[in-house]
């Protein structure tokens, strides 16, 4: 069980580091947008600087939580980050606070589109892999599914 905690957490981090590359290639030294590495690292994030380096260790606790048989603190750490992501579209980043961000989000989209359109494919693909994965392993532990298995 320790085990697979630390692989699922090893393989979140790694994946949070990838996300967190693009993301600040997209930020682009200053010269692009930090949405994207706000998003990513949300809530995390929100700790001026040093928030956009947490995307790692955000999603490696997430992956990790996928490995315990309780998952309600993966959802609710899932639905901190939904309502933090939903903030920053909002009232932007932090490093980008107010009605600027969606423009210079845009400028960044022009400039670095491929960049900011592949680090948000690796961001939907771990939301999805981390619910599915939540999923499963819900599923996997109920008692229904245990009684089902048991009449086979």
């Amino acid at each position: 069980m320790l085990a697979a905690i630390f692989v699922r957490g090893a393989f979140g981090a790694v994946y949070g580091a990838l996300m967190m590359i693009g993301a600040l290639v997209c930020a682009g030294f200053g010269h692009g947008t930090y949405l994207p590495a706000a998003i990513v690292a949300a809530p995390l994030s929100l700790i001026p600087v040093a928030g956009l380096f947490m995307a790692p260790v955000w999603w490696g606790i997430l992956a990790a939580l996928t490995s315990l048989q309780r998952r309600l603190p993966l959802f609710i750490l899932l639905a901190v980050h939904v309502v933090t992501v939903l903030c920053m579209l909002h009232f932007g980043p932090p490093m980008e606070p107010g009605p600027g961000a969606a423009r210079l989000f845009d400028q960044g989209l022009l400039r670095l589109a491929s960049w900011i359109r592949g680090t948000f494919v690796l961001y939907g693909s771990a939301v999805v892999a981390v619910l599915v994965v939540g999923a499963i392993r819900a599923t996997a532990h109920s008692p229904d599914a245990d009684d089902y298995l048991r009449k086979r």
